[in-house]
């Protein structure tokens, strides 16, 4: 008989393991017993690996001796070597079953119940074990979705790349920002610390940064630098990860079903025959997917969040720190004042664990919670977010519950987005607009009066902050308005540019984007006034002939000539006067997200396409 592939025998090994851990749960199995060759051991070894320590597992293998040694070292199965493969019954397997038996008849599971009627099966003694919990079946959470970039002013990179900068520049800066939430104690011990600490967790461990260029949110900011403070993870080889790759969390932006293109990457894809150089690219990507997916669920070239939280899993494996999936605290255990550890559920039983050094409680935001969002988000109300599906709020519980309080003193309890709803069927799928559409020449926001109500080029923090101001939640008529000429080029929200997303009628249908013949059609489909949207859009476009804006002009001056200039090096202004109508206007209702860090590329001014007929999107995303 064919041998199973190796990833077939872990996806049967994955099943098992959760169904193992069900029949655990409902108290229907005492032991678990496998009588396995080679690779049966090896499956064995992981469906048994995150049950309880001291819950009965024995294994009768064939297998050779390097992986007996191996799940020796690493578990607790008491192992029965067989001498001859296990064909059949004959003297030598009929006394080692027989042994078998008599060990099964031996065993006793019985769980110690401690307080609360919590199910305890093992308490860390005299041992020092560091071990990482985590709620979700994957690694990252929202962090896996982002692109991992952290802000850290006259870091090691950016000397290196002599970057003109200095800490008192972003004091400065992050004064002028924070105004009276400016805490000086928390400021300067950042600025002045995360320099050597980020050198430091590079020299400790694999994690890697790389400088980003990508300036401050307001670089023109008394103190804002236009490059050199952000950092980007450095891209890795998910090749590397064997059989922990599944344990990264999945990007939320993929094409071809799973292959991640890095944003230093879009231009090759986007025009691959621009050059030579940017055909041989697209090509070896495209081939290195190709066989990426004769091993791997997805592609393997990681980039951003996906990037650093593989980074960050090497690390612990190099430092032997354990992982536990699908295993969240549901209690902290204190002693008089201090925490002294954590109660972890882990495969439906309570498993008590003593901290001797401390408990790092590191368990994401509240952005899925109804009640905390209510409670704690002040004037920025809102029903959906980017976070992760498992980000609720219920850890933070576990600290409240022992005395800590929640700091409330700051300017917005998010980190905001513009997003989209895609809806198909009974389903929904929130997407968020990218550096590469929203903020570049040729789409105007409007709001529910049909007037432009922010600099569409500022940073998606910003555009959403805007859209509170002028009236959401109460009002969601907030949109994105462009034509058919910027959407083929840069693609909108879900709407990837021409070839990735050959046609939008499929769109229109699910009612992700309407259409109009002409800009008054399409104010009418939104339930906007339009004569003041026409308006609005024949302002723009003259002041866009000017190539100013004089009433949204304040954005990030310093990234104009990066992000305006098309790459026919020409500003492409739709003009009226040179068509007799605008055909099919299109729209996407947007919405306010709390959302990861994404890289987005700013304008001072956006302007609208000249083409003598020219389709109008209008993408509306409720920011």
């Amino acid at each position: 008989m064919r041998r199973p592939p190796r990833n077939s025998c872990s996806q049967i090994a994955e099943r098992t393991r959760s169904k193992v851990g069900d029949l655990l749960g409902a108290g229907t199995i005492s032991a678990i017993v496998g009588v396995e060759g080679g690779r049966g051991s090896a499956v064995f070894g992981e469906v048994v690996s995150e049950l309880p320590y001291g819950f009965p597992k024995l294994l009768v293998s064939s297998a050779r001796p390097a992986l007996l040694a191996k799940l020796a070292t690493h578990s607790d199965i008491i192992l029965y070597p067989a001498l001859v493969d296990l064909f059949g019954l004959n003297v030598f397997t009929t006394r080692l079953l027989e042994n078998v038996e008599r060990a099964i008849a031996a065993t006793h599971y019985a769980p110690a119940k401690l307080g609360r009627n919590k199910k305890i099966v093992a308490i860390t003694a005299d041992q020092l074990l560091h071990f990482t919990c985590e709620k979700s079946p994957r690694l990252g959470g929202t962090t896996a979705f982002s692109n991992g970039m952290v802000w850290v002013p006259c870091s090691a990179q950016a000397r290196a790349a002599n970057i003109d900068d200095t800490i008192a520049d972003a004091r400065t800066y992050l004064q002028h920002e924070l105004g009276v939430y400016y805490r000086a104690q928390f400021i300067d011990a950042y600025l002045e610390d995360s320099p050597s600490a980020l050198t430091a967790l590079e020299n400790g461990t694999s994690v890697k940064f790389t400088l980003a260029i990508t300036p401050d949110y307001h670089s023109s900011q008394l103190g804002g630098a236009d490059k050199g403070r952000a950092l980007s993870p450095a891209p890795y080889d998910g090749r590397l990860l064997g059989k922990d790759f599944d344990l990264i969390g999945h990007p939320i932006r993929v094409v071809l079903g799973g292959m991640m293109i890095s944003s230093s990457e879009v231009k090759s894809f986007l025009n691959p025959l621009q050059s030579v150089a940017s055909l041989k690219h697209v090509l070896t990507c495209l081939s290195r997917y190709a066989r990426d997916r004769l091993s791997f669920s997805r592609g393997t070239e990681l980039s951003g969040g996906n990037a650093l939280i593989a980074r960050l899993l090497v690390s612990l494996r190099e430092y032997g720190v354990e992982i536990w999936p699908y295993s969240p605290a549901v209690e902290l255990t204190k002693e008089g004042w201090r925490v002294t550890g954590a109660i972890i559920k882990r495969i439906n039983v309570g498993i008590r664990v003593r901290a001797s050094r401390g408990v790092v409680l590191a368990t994401g935001g509240f952005a899925r919670n109804a009640q905390l969002r209510t409670d704690l988000s002040g004037a920025h109300q809102h029903d959906v977010t980017l976070a992760h599906a498992d980000v609720n709020g219920d850890r933070i519980g576990l600290a409240t519950t022992l005395g800590a309080a929640i700091d409330k003193d700051v300017a917005s309890a998010g980190f905001w987005s513009p997003v989209s709803i895609l809806k198909r069927g009974s389903g929904s799928q929130v997407v968020p607009y990218g550096w590469l559409d929203r903020g570049r020449p040729g789409v105007i926001a409007v709001g529910p009066n049909a007037r432009r109500f922010v600099n569409e080029s500022n940073s998606y923090h910003d555009i959403c902050l805007a859209v509170f101001e002028n009236g959401y939640p109460a009002d969601k008529r907030f949109y994105f308005i462009c034509d058919h000429q910027f959407v083929r080029l840069r693609g909108m929200g879900h709407l990837l540019p021409w070839p990735w997303t050959l046609s939008i009628g499929e769109y229109v249908r699910l009612g992700y984007v309407k259409a109009g013949e002409t800009i008054s059609e399409l104010a009418k489909q939104l339930g906007l006034d339009p004569a003041v949207l026409q308006k609005t859009t024949e302002e723009h476009n003259g002041h866009a002939a000017q190539g100013r804006d004089p009433s949204l002009s304040v954005g990030n001056r310093l990234s104009i000539a990066r992000s305006a200039i098309r790459s026919s090096g020409k500003i492409q202004i739709l003009d009226q006067s040179k068509t007799d109508h605008l055909s099919r206007c299109r729209s996407f209702r947007q919405r306010s997200a709390r959302r990861p860090d994404w890289r987005r590329t700013v304008t001072e001014t956006s302007w609208m396409h000249k083409a003598t007929q020219s389709r109008v999107f209008m993408l509306a995303a409720t920011t």
